[in-house]
């Protein structure tokens, strides 16, 4: 079907728009939310069943809340059991920004290229909903998630988010976050992570892939349940705050120390500066150089070459 153009220009809508057709849309100017109490845009619905998006044009979506209220806990731009969509996102001043949710049914396979998901609680969420929701190998390509340096909320802030509130084998896996940029702030009593878990369930994000730049966060991961995945970073620094921070901070229970524990260990980390393999501290984790490789190759016997 033909893409819907949004022209040049602004153009406001106070109630919830739904495209469970997943007709292509093409953003050109910007659409503002002034409405509250439900998600902005869908595309999708979440009832259970599936939307396949068959159409070789990419969409794009340029969308705005009117205000920031961070009280209203509902989504921007959503994407609700879908499958196969082209995504460039733009969204601002919601709860959740972006916001992926496979309810009974999956949200996957999804190509999402951002440009700027800011001033939320979590600029990215994926949430595997219902009794057998599924929110699974959706990559995520460059951009920046952020919040201003004026934050100062009593909630903390996240750059990603995983929601687990389905079956214990529909745990979100296989979602590749490529380049990403985090730069979420936050002077208030809440703190600020790159990726958190929360959810009714025990694991909330496993065999997930990120390479990412992260500056001015207090904590890595946060929350429960974020095990067996890959963090590689280009760059990561905590500078913006000056504090000395913990990778992982799961509160101050001892059930929470467990399974920051398990996090710890579980998780894989890589980077030539990084988050250190301690959880209470931040120091340089050793880089991987071609001549670690060559070493490696021949304490195996292999002469590689020169």
């Amino acid at each position: 079907c033909k893409p819907v153009i949004i022209p040049e220009g602004t153009f406001a809508f106070s109630a919830q728009i739904t495209n469970p057709d997943l007709t292509p849309i093409n953003c050109y100017g910007k659409l503002l939310f002034t409405g509250s109490g439900e998600h902005a845009f869908i595309f999708g619905a979440a009832d259970g069943n599936a939307y396949q998006y068959e159409s070789t044009e990419p969409s794009s979506i340029w969308l705005e809340r009117s205000t920031q209220d961070l009280t209203d806990q509902f989504g921007g731009v959503c994407l609700f059991n879908c499958f196969q969509l082209d995504l460039n996102v733009h969204s601002k001043n919601f709860y959740r920004p972006l916001y992926l949710q496979g309810f009974n049914d999956g949200c996957a396979y999804n190509k999402i290229h951002i440009n700027r998901c800011r001033e939320g609680h979590s600029q990215v969420t994926l949430h595997a909903n219902g009794t057998s929701g599924y929110c699974n190998q959706n990559t995520f390509i460059g951009g920046r998630l952020s919040t201003s340096s004026s934050t100062n909320e009593s909630i903390n802030i996240h750059g990603i988010e995983f929601i687990n509130d389905s079956v214990d084998n529909h745990i979100p896996n296989g979602n590749e976050f490529v380049n990403i940029s985090c730069e979420v702030q936050n002077s208030g009593a809440g703190f600020t992570s790159f990726v958190n878990g929360s959810g009714s369930k025990a694991d909330t994000a496993q065999r997930n892939m990120f390479s990412y730049r992260i500056e001015g966060n207090d904590h890595l991961i946060t929350g429960a349940g974020v095990t067996d995945n890959t963090f590689n970073a280009v760059y990561s620094d905590n500078s913006a705050t000056g504090d000395v921070k913990e990778l992982i901070h799961g509160g101050s229970t001892s059930t929470a120390d467990d399974d920051e524990n398990r996090q710890l260990a579980k998780n894989r980390f890589i980077g030539n500066r990084q988050f250190p393999l301690a959880r209470r501290e931040i120091k340089e984790v050793a880089s991987f150089s071609r001549n670690d490789c060559v070493q490696s190759l021949e304490i195996r016997g292999l002469q590689p070459q020169q």
